[in-house]
C-alpha cells in the first residue's frame, strides 16, 4: 500500500491547452501589440484576423469562455478602429 502526501505537488507535464485557450492566448499578445501600435488601421486588420481566427475556433466547436472574451475584445476593437478611421 503506497501512502500519498498531500503536500506533493502534482506532476502536470502531460497537461495539453485548448484551442480555445491558445486561441485567447494569441488574443492577448495581438490585442497588446495594437495597444502599443496605437494605429487605427493595425487595429482594424489585427481585429478581422482575430475575429477570422475565432471563427475557426466556433467551427471546431471548441469555444469556452476564455475564446468568448477573446472574440468580444476583437469586435470592441474593431468597433474603436472603425470609429478612428471614420472620424
Amino acid at each position: 500500500m503506497t501512502l500519498v502526501d498531500p503536500q506533493d505537488p502534482k506532476d502536470d507535464t502531460g497537461r495539453q491547452l485548448s484551442v480555445s485557450q491558445i486561441y485567447a492566448i494569441g488574443a492577448a499578445a495581438l490585442l497588446t501589440v495594437v495597444v502599443l501600435v496605437n494605429r487605427p488601421e493595425v487595429t482594424v486588420i489585427a481585429s478581422v484576423v482575430g475575429l477570422v481566427a475565432g471563427a475557426f475556433v466556433l467551427r471546431r466547436g471548441d469555444v469556452r469562455r476564455v475564446a468568448m472574451v477573446a472574440m468580444a475584445g476583437f469586435a470592441a476593437a474593431l468597433v474603436m478602429g472603425v470609429f478612428a478611421l471614420w472620424r
